[in-house]
């Protein structure tokens, strides 16, 4: 039984990538961390990073969990017009845009991270954020979260971050995660070095326990991600996986709410 936004059938996944320029940040305090300047080639792309839930947590079958979530999500933003890509990085599901959406007014197109075609600017922000919003009422999506890809590289990391705490009020931590070990900065390094540049652009205070922001940056093999909390997404397993249900709609609360929570189970 799935009530999807734009529900039919699978279409086939599209998508590539766009880039901005990289925000820079205050200059580096005299003992901090050694980073250096990137150049033009840090972009910050905008995509949208989804933690699946409890299907982590399946055996031998979990590729089929996968692969029907997969499809959901295809299927849930089918219908906005938008060329998405999206691919499984350990547990995690990564959206791009497609080029098409990342081009220049003049008509050209930026290479992002690893020399692919990367979406960037205005529109593709706007587009993101259409996707984030429909991907979010996806069941098996345990947090929708809005991010940037950036060059792998200190400078181009730091600086989406502390871009990041613009406008923001109240206190802030830094979650750093390194899943390549080549990188320069330690986890712990890279958070201390954005920690310090957000205090002294913004002034906001530390919080490690309960932050009213919390900074995520995860080092990848090949590009780093750069994102705040997120939304709490559907959570649940992908609608579908348990088969088919009829459900019979009366005037009261019961019945949808019995429907929503069979939806959350994969029927």
């Amino acid at each position: 039984m799935a009530v999807l936004p734009g529900a039919g059938h699978p279409a086939p996944a599209t998508n590539d990538i766009t880039s901005a320029p990289r925000v820079p940040g205050p200059a580096r305090e005299p003992g901090a961390a050694t980073v250096r300047d990137p150049g033009p080639a840090a972009l910050a792309e905008p995509c949208v990073l989804l933690k699946v839930g409890e299907i982590v947590l399946k055996g031998g079958n979990r590729h089929h969990f996968e692969r029907l979530l997969q499809q959901n999500i295809r299927r849930a933003v089918r219908d906005l017009g938008i060329g998405v890509r999206l691919w499984n990085r350990n547990g995690v599901i990564v959206l791009r845009l497609t080029s098409q959406h990342g081009t220049d007014q003049d008509g050209t197109s930026q290479h992002g991270p690893g020399g692919h075609a990367s979406a960037a600017g205005p529109a593709a922000e706007a587009a993101v954020d259409r996707v984030a919003e429909r991907v979010s009422s996806v069941m098996g999506i345990a947090r929708v979260c809005r991010a940037a890809r950036v060059a792998k590289d200190p400078e181009a990391a730091i600086g989406t971050a502390v871009a990041l705490a613009a406008g923001r009020t109240g206190s802030f931590a830094v979650r750093a995660r390194r899943r390549d070990k080549r990188f320069p900065l330690t986890s712990a390094e890279l958070a201390r070095e954005i920690g310090r540049r957000v205090q002294r652009a913004y002034g906001h205070p530390v919080n490690l326990s309960r932050p009213d922001l919390t900074i995520v940056v995860e080092v990848d093999q090949s590009e780093v991600f750069v994102y705040t909390d997120g939304a709490p997404g559907q959570g649940g397993l992908p609608v579908g996986m348990s088969g088919r249900a009829l459900v019979l709609m009366s005037g009261g609360i019961d019945s949808p709410v019995a429907a929503y929570r069979m939806m959350r189970r994969g029927l």
